[in-house]
């Protein structure tokens, strides 16, 4: 039983890996995106622009 557990445990544990992975990686493009295209911006641009590097990583 409890290694049963510990597999699902190290699953779900690997699936939100991976789905942050991927949610960051969309972001990532988006943010390129706007980027490439200064004159279609959007506020989440600045507002991701302005966070410092510590802010992100204290985030997550």
């Amino acid at each position: 039983v409890a290694e049963n557990l510990a597999q699902l445990m190290y699953s779900v544990m690997m699936t939100g890996y991976m789905f942050r992975n991927a949610q960051y990686r969309l972001e990532l493009q988006e943010s390129l995106e706007q980027v490439a295209l200064p004159d279609v911006q959007d506020k989440k641009v600045h507002h991701f622009s302005s966070l410092s590097f510590w802010d992100v990583v204290q985030k997550y």
